[in-house]
């Protein structure tokens, strides 16, 4: 999709550092910023180039911030803590590369977090939530990720059987999404090592093994 005139464009690289020197490291903002860092990096290894990320800001980064420096660390913080625009139907987009070169247009997503409130039957009713989600939103060129949580309610037998890094048919199977919706639609799934990214629809396509703990890529 074409991006904002009030673009912000940052490497992985910077997003990982700014995480690992972050406080309040658990906030849900700092898991939205790691999920942009997965995608990107799910993008680079199923097409072999370099991408980046791109949010959208309150204004233009020349006039939130003139002499904005990229080297920065203070100067990334003071963005991406401050001057990010919130409520949009875009959390971030994945563009191509390399960050030197401006893009107008990438891969834009938006991110739900769904399930913490869920009692029983966990995979159907996370299956009925994102119809229920693809319904209300009007995207047609973004993609949504969807992060399942395992809340307080759950039996411990209900969650033995939830495997969803290995076994989403069930729930695509169920997944129906208007022509004018998202175009993609991923389940994230998030152990305490690994990450993976299963897209379930328009059809199952697995991408991740990637570490849960975000230190700098080796690509």
């Amino acid at each position: 999709m074409e991006l904002p005139s009030a673009a912000f464009f940052i490497s992985e690289e910077q997003i990982v550092e700014f995480l690992n020197f972050a406080e309040h490291k658990q906030s849900s903002e700092n898991l939205e910023l790691a999920v942009s860092v997965w995608a990107c990096r799910i993008y680079k290894h199923k097409y072999n180039k370099p991408y980046f990320v791109s949010f959208q800001l309150k204004d233009e980064l020349k006039r939130l911030m003139p002499n904005f420096d990229g080297k920065n660390l203070d100067h990334i913080q003071k963005v991406l803590r401050h001057y990010l625009k919130k409520d949009t139907i875009v959390d971030f987009a994945i563009v191509p590369g390399p960050l030197n070169e401006y893009r107008n247009t990438g891969h834009a997503f938006q991110i739900k977090r769904v399930g913490r409130e869920f009692r029983s039957d966990f995979t159907s009713k996370l299956a009925d939530e994102i119809n229920a989600i693809c319904k209300k939103f009007k995207t047609g060129e973004t993609g949504l990720i969807v992060i399942p949580e395992i809340g307080p309610y759950l039996k411990r037998e209900e969650i033995d059987k939830i495997s969803m890094e290995t076994d989403v048919a069930p729930i695509a199977e169920k997944i129906i999404v208007p022509t004018d919706s998202f175009k993609v639609v991923w389940l994230l799934n998030k152990t305490p090592n690994k990450v993976w990214m299963t897209q379930v629809y328009p059809d199952i396509r697995t991408f991740g093994g990637f570490p849960t703990k975000l230190l700098p890529s080796k690509s």
